[in-house]
């Protein structure tokens, strides 16, 4: 959010009694010289209630009920004309001090209203406001100037509310570094009681069988620990105010999965799902030796492998691109586990029902919708994992659209015309880029803005965030198969 500075620029006048160079000076005249002087008067604070304090005083609501002390910054009343609302008392004072009216008539509403006390905590409906946001039409841009609005103003400004707001929207979207310099800074110069969390997590199979699994807070890199026999772990979580934990859950032979659980002070419980591979293969480019289990067959064409799945995405690697943990080069056997999601029971929860990065939002059901989910996990010979980075990523085919109901008669996608479907084609058979399109580039071609960013773009799962990233593709000439990068790592 850009900030503007307000320049003042003051006229100098030369009245009598300047000298310029040559001139000599002369006695000023006996008559007086009358100047009109400006007078600029200063901020005045308003005048009935000059602190926070004789404000939030003055907030009678019916039956002569007031907030107590602990509704400083929220509660909740009901008037006959608008129904429950939300207030924000320090919010609205800040924003309003030096306009008595504006305040008067506030406790006027207020005072023709009731008090209540709502089970579900400011917290919770925090959590569900911006949840709500995000849905919306133009959920992505509310998002973002909500929160360009809360950068703007100076961190020892924050309402606690607003601080909450912001720490939970950084977490949201993966912005782990930004939350905990924001904590840091805002519990400097304000109260942040610590308070500890309760959590519980479960790990089940598709056929709802305890999985014994590994946890990582991503919020922090620092491993969690691992389930029991029965599924379970319990952790007790510190935090300063509330915080958002995205937990990455993995397990050999199935995919890595994400669950987000907020941790408030108050006990809380989540259950994740996580799926077993469709197949898998185990290479070691040393002696030439492949193993291919059911559910995939793999080639090899010109150094890297060609592996595909029952759903005919192929995933296309070079032994060379394979990373240890640490990012050296991993010389020697390793295995691919090979997934594709599409209609899974709860597989966008699995994946985060919402999730931002750079500029855009996603919903990741939507992925499901077009391209499906095509998923691989990557081990060495002791099933220890191994990645593959964005620097230097395999590549994937699949098909555009997974879907038939998203392909109009004439077989033009649904999200565009013939004319720009036969545009967007065209462009990127003749390109001599490995991959050409973009968001930026199809509307380019198109001539306008392709809005739900769930259609005609590629993207990738940040699996060190828990987020996801768009991406360049091509599309190939058949018009249904596009090949893209893919990487399990940045």
């Amino acid at each position: 959010m850009q900030r503007y500075t307000v320049l003042l620029l003051a006229t100098i006048f030369c009245l009598s009694g300047c000298v310029f160079s040559g001139e000599k000076a002369q006695p000023p005249e006996e008559s007086p010289i009358e100047q009109e002087v400006e007078v600029v008067p200063e901020e005045v604070e308003a005048a009935l209630y000059s602190t926070f304090e004789d404000f939030f005083a003055a907030i009678v609501l019916q039956g002569d009920k007031r907030p107590n002390a602990n509704q400083t910054e929220e509660f909740l009343y009901d008037h006959n004309a608008t129904g429950i609302q939300s207030f924000y008392p320090k919010q609205f004072y800040r924003d309003n001090r030096l306009e008595d009216q504006v305040i008067e008539d506030q406790l006027g509403i207020l005072a023709d209203s009731e008090l209540i006390f709502s089970q579900e905590s400011s917290r919770d409906r925090m959590r569900r406001s911006i949840s709500k946001m995000l849905a919306g039409e133009n959920g992505s841009e509310a998002f973002l100037d909500t929160v360009d609005q809360l950068e703007s103003l100076e961190v020892a400004d924050l309402t606690g509310r607003e601080y909450e707001q912001l720490i939970y929207m950084y977490s949201l979207s993966g912005e782990y570094t930004k939350g905990q310099e924001l904590e840091k800074s805002y519990c400097s110069t304000s109260d942040c009681d610590r308070s500890t969390s309760d959590i519980s997590i479960s790990v089940m199979t598709e056929s709802e069988t305890p999985l014994v699994a590994n946890l990582q807070l991503l919020n922090t890199g620092k491993e969690i620990g691992q389930t029991n026999k029965k599924g379970v772990i319990d952790f007790a979580h510190v935090s300063r105010g509330p915080e958002l934990l995205r937990i990455r859950v993995t397990a050999a032979g199935y995919a890595t999965g994400f669950v987000d659980v907020l941790a408030d002070g108050t006990a809380r419980e989540a259950t994740i799902t996580l799926y077993a591979a469709d197949g898998s293969v185990t290479i070691d480019p040393n002696q030439d030796l492949v193993e291919v289990s059911d559910g995939v067959t793999v080639e090899l064409k010109n150094g890297a492998y060609h592996i595909k799945n029952k759903e005919a995405s192929t995933f296309i690697i070079k032994p060379e691109q394979v990373r240890k943990p640490n990012g050296k080069p991993h010389r020697g056997k390793f295995s691919v586990q090979v997934f594709d999601f599409l209609d899974e029971p709860g597989i966008s929860e699995n994946y985060l029902s919402q999730a931002i990065i750079e500029s855009e939002m996603v919903a990741p059901w939507n992925q499901f919708n077009t391209f499906g989910m095509p998923w691989i996990e990557l081990t060495d010979g002791n099933g220890r994992p191994l990645k593959v980075t964005k620097e230097n990523p395999l590549q994937i085919q699949t098909k555009y659209i997974r879907k038939p109901e998203f392909i109009k008669p004439n077989g033009t996608p649904d999200f565009f015309t013939k004319s720009e479907w036969n545009k967007v084609r065209k462009f990127s058979a003749n390109s001599k880029e490995e991959y050409p399109l973009t968001r930026e580039s199809i509307e380019a071609l198109i001539g306008r803005d392709i809005g739900d960013p769930s259609v005609a773009t590629w993207w990738v799962f940040n699996r060190e965030k828990g987020v996801w990233e768009f991406s360049k593709f091509k599309l190939l000439k058949d018009g249904e198969t596009i090949v893209a990068p893919f990487y399990t790592a940045p």
